[in-house]
């Protein structure tokens, strides 16, 4: 059963902690003044406690702004769990593009605080698991690493180099590299995970982080192998060919 009923932004759960910048609150704000239907959907549990389910961002924006004021939602009354409502949550999030920050909220609530494995994340929720693990932290990452990335938002960049087939020192190194805003890019790490696969690499060197990156800047790459590619089409050129006639015999 729906119906619609005014409901203070204070009284409903939301399941994550992340706001939009006041600036951002407001643009969204001048167009929920202007509509004549409810903004927001809710369910409203068997303990009377109204769950977030839709409408995301316009809920963060009245949240930022005023918690205390009333908004147009529709009440849909059920007795769902705690988990299908996260999951339900989850679902909107990414249906309605929510910021990355949310879904990573809802993401590590349900598989790193509440134990949920993540392929019953994915087979209920039908979001895939490429997905699920651009926003999950490796649990095999430290912690310190992974509060840094949650700060950051480059879990998917942290998630990959930890996956690499080098040292672990090395991956620390690289790792401080990327929280002292050095540049290295999910591209970079790819290119080095394609390289480490043909050749061997000193991680304990003294400018083993220069050879990283040495190894990864594909303009220079490029350069090298076109150089090389004019300098053989040159030697190949009509002058340097020498063609032989047939002789009369």
């Amino acid at each position: 059963m729906t119906t619609i009923k005014y409901v203070k932004v204070s009284q409903i759960k939301s399941g994550f902690t992340y706001l939009p910048t006041e600036m951002t609150a407001k643009s969204q704000l001048a167009i929920l003044e202007k509509s004549n239907e409810p903004v927001i959907d809710v369910f409203e549990d068997g303990d009377k406690q109204y769950l977030l389910w839709k409408g995301i961002d316009n809920y963060n924006s009245l949240k930022k702004l005023d918690t205390m004021k009333e908004v147009a939602c529709s009440i849909h009354k059920t007795s769902i769990s705690t988990y299908h409502w996260m999951i339900q949550l989850l679902q909107s999030a990414y249906n309605e593009n929510a910021y990355s920050y949310i879904k990573k909220e809802l993401i590590n609530q349900l598989v790193e605080v509440d134990n949920i494995p993540l392929k019953k994340v994915v087979n209920d929720s039908g979001i895939s698991e490429d997905k699920l693990q651009i926003h999950l932290a490796d649990l095999s990452i430290p912690t310190y690493y992974r509060e840094l990335s949650q700060t950051y938002g480059n879990q998917n960049l942290l998630n990959t180099l930890f996956k690499l087939d080098v040292d672990i020192s090395f991956k620390y190194v690289l790792a401080d590299e990327i929280f002292k805003g050095k540049k290295i890019t999910l591209e970079m790490l790819k290119l080095f995970s394609r390289y480490l696969k043909s050749y061997s690499f000193d991680p304990t060197k003294q400018n083993a982080v220069s050879l990283f990156r040495e190894i990864t800047d594909r303009e220079r790459a490029l350069n090298f192998y076109w150089d090389k590619l004019n300098t053989n089409m040159q030697q190949m050129s009509p002058s340097n060919i020498i063609i032989f006639s047939p002789c009369n015999i």
